[in-house]
């Protein structure tokens, strides 16, 4: 996982996350007396939130920058808003980042990846610490997210084409 261009150099190893679920919208039309269902070419994923469990580096630096990310985003004191802290960017917005999700083959080949757009965190989980544990430590959080889109090899984002339906006639 890779995190947007202000955090470019962190990378976190994901132990778990979900590739969210996905609706097709609908409309319902009337042909000949009978109603129909079409697709309206609409996709709507479910809740819009992520969450992801990983492993914490030795050093830390992914939580650290996770924290920060989120920190970013929060006023300071309980009676500022975003804009008195200078926590929006010039669209009016929360400071948002792309998330870039890549599974790996065991030869560290790509196979396929996600990238949800305008993530921010919504939620860090509680992190326990045990000193008699020589066993990785796992953390999880999760973000929103407006929508995402499956890259290609390459990590570039597919320009897929809708599937048409052939004439008749051929």
């Amino acid at each position: 996982m890779v995190l947007g261009p202000d955090y470019s150099n962190v990378t976190i190893r994901l132990s778990t996350f979900t590739i969210p679920a996905i609706d097709m919208g609908t409309d319902k039309v009337m042909y000949r007396g009978i109603e129909i269902e079409q697709p309206t070419h609409m996709m709507q994923p479910g809740s819009k939130e992520i969450t992801f469990n990983y492993y914490i580096k030795s050093d830390w630096t992914d939580y650290r920058a996770l924290y920060n990310w989120c920190m970013n985003n929060a006023p300071i004191n309980k009676g500022a808003n975003a804009l008195d802290t200078g926590n929006v960017n010039a669209n009016g917005l929360l400071r948002t980042c792309d998330i870039d999700v890549t599974l790996l083959s065991p030869y560290k080949k790509r196979i396929v990846g996600f990238r949800f757009k305008n993530c921010w965190i919504k939620s860090f989980s509680d992190l326990q610490l045990a000193y008699d544990s020589a066993d990785e430590i796992q953390h999880s959080f999760t973000c929103a997210y407006t929508n995402f889109v499956i890259l290609d090899l390459n990590g570039l984002e597919s320009q897929m084409k809708s599937p048409v339906a052939k004439d008749a006639r051929e």
